[in-house]
């Protein structure tokens, strides 16, 4: 049997008896192995000892180095074009329209400190509770399922609502089918009246006058101080009879140059524990109101005018006499 080395190349004839021993190469002296089943013109795979001698020569770092820059080629779709727009910064097209545009000077004012005072928002005398002035008698008699409470077509028309939320009683005035006033009273709660006041001067801001009563009120109505708005005249079971039930109230007013909002909170004691308070809140377009109420008159109700008429022409008139 014919083998061929490995290593060298030399030709070597064996015994076949020998098959599956180890002999070395007389060339180059390699250990190797013939194969059991090994025939004429099949050469023998290299032992482990051959593959050491091939490989042992490479150093560590260079096998390192040779897999990186393969793995850097096979990647290189992905990482090669950020690359290349990172080094290559083209410089902005500027168009000829722009030639016409002039560049400010830099500001000279200084910077701003970080922590600044907090400003106040801005706040608005012209609604409360969903209520606003200049809405249209529709949309209010709509949201809040007003009543006419006098005759249609009168100047104002004033109507009136009752337990719309935590709204008590609402009561509107419009003139020409527009809403100029109202006044919104709030159900009865455990509020403070510090706290109430607070509220409110978180939607005005701060009022240009703030008067406190704490004296003992009649429970007469005439003397309840009530807003007329408020249905004064009537029965003292309504919400003016529980307004005039608090002995103690306290009264603020905002104005500014078109309207003026009056609150006033009715409360039961000094007492936070066990008080019981009521807030008022009249709002009004008072600088249209100065201006336009002196020249609008009631119209009478239909058909009031017709009915006077009549009478006053049959108490002139004088009956035909047609026998002497």
């Amino acid at each position: 049997m014919e083998l061929r080395c490995q290593n060298c190349g030399h030709r070597i004839r064996l015994d076949e008896k020998k098959t599956g021993y180890e002999f070395e190469c007389p060339s180059c002296g390699v250990m190797m192995v013939v194969p059991r089943r090994a025939t004429i013109g099949h050469e023998p795979r290299p032992t482990q000892k051959t593959l050491k001698r091939v490989f042992d020569p490479i150093p560590k770092p260079v096998a390192y180095l040779a897999g990186t820059v393969i793995a850097l080629i096979l990647t290189s779709p992905f990482w090669i074009y950020g690359l290349r727009e990172s080094f290559s910064r083209n410089p902005p097209l500027i168009s000829q329209d722009t030639e016409s545009f002039t560049v400010p000077p830099p500001s000279t004012n200084t910077v701003e400190p970080l922590l600044t005072a907090p400003t106040s928002p801005s706040t608005s005398l012209d609604q409360f509770h969903g209520a606003r002035l200049e809405a249209t008698r529709d949309d209010v008699e709509r949201r809040f399922g007003l009543r006419l409470q006098n005759t249609r077509g009168m100047v104002p028309e004033i109507y009136e609502g009752s337990r719309v939320g935590d709204i008590e009683q609402i009561t509107a005035h419009f003139y020409q089918n527009v809403l100029k006033e109202f006044t919104v009273v709030l159900r009865e709660s455990r509020t403070p009246p510090d706290e109430a006041e607070r509220q409110l001067m978180e939607l005005f801001g701060e009022p240009v006058e703030h008067n406190v009563t704490e004296t003992e009120k009649s429970a007469s109505l005439l003397n309840s101080g009530l807003p007329v708005t408020l249905g004064a005249g009537k029965s003292e079971g309504g919400v003016a009879g529980k307004l005039a039930a608090f002995p103690l109230q306290r009264t603020l007013t905002w104005t500014d140059a078109v309207n003026r909002v009056d609150a006033t909170v009715y409360y039961s004691s000094t007492n936070a524990s066990d008080v019981a308070s009521m807030v008022s809140v009249h709002v009004s377009a008072a600088h249209w109101l100065e201006l336009n109420r002196p020249q609008m008159r009631s119209i009478p109700p239909p058909g009031a005018t017709g009915e006077t008429t009549t009478a006053a022409t049959s108490t002139t008139e004088t009956p035909t006499k047609f026998f002497p």
